[in-house]
């Protein structure tokens, strides 16, 4: 079952960028066992729920996502004169990159994520093949080879449209590691 919770106020103020700040920070301190971070209940895809809900499957998307908040933000702290968060990021950005091609590349694009049971769940996804390039994270051999699996792979020509991905997610696609137990 998903998780909702009533709001309070607070009296704790802070500035914008402390809050984005805190978010960020938020999110590097969640980060599992391949250093990409921890996808939870799904990082947008519904279909992927059951990914990460016991707290150890990983993102490949959101680490490609990270990588690109981390970047930016760094130039944020920098025109806040915060040079030592600038630098942590910029940091946690090289690392990130290096983790996501370890463990993201596979089969010539990049996997979806790492289930809980570290099972890979590999299959090709528009979304992570773009925020790839997208987010300059990708070397440019994998930036090429992950665009044109994509195109490849995910392609309907009836349609003239990239589908999302190409499998279907269920029990038998995946070994049930990631189906409803």
């Amino acid at each position: 079952l998903d998780y909702c919770e009533s709001m309070a106020f607070s009296d704790k103020t802070a500035s914008l960028y402390q809050h984005g700040k805190k978010a960020v920070d938020l999110v590097l301190t969640r980060m599992g066992v391949h250093g990409l971070p921890l996808i939870g209940k799904g990082d947008w895809n519904d279909g992927l729920d059951r990914v990460g809900h016991l707290g150890k499957g990983e993102s490949v998307w959101l680490g490609f996502f990270l990588y690109d908040v981390l970047n930016k933000f760094a130039g944020v702290a920098d025109q806040q004169a915060d040079a030592e968060t600038a630098k942590k990021y910029r940091a946690a950005a090289v690392t990130l990159k290096a983790n996501l091609e370890k463990h993201g590349w596979d089969n010539g694009h990049y996997a979806r994520a790492y289930a809980d049971d570290g099972q890979k769940v590999d299959f090709n996804d528009a979304i992570v093949q773009s925020w790839a390039v997208l987010s300059g994270a990708a070397s440019d051999d994998h930036a090429v080879a992950a665009v044109a699996s994509a195109v490849h792979d995910l392609y309907d020509p009836d349609a003239k449209t990239i589908l999302l991905f190409d499998k279907v997610l269920d029990k038998e696609s995946w070994g049930g590691s990631i189906a409803a137990k």
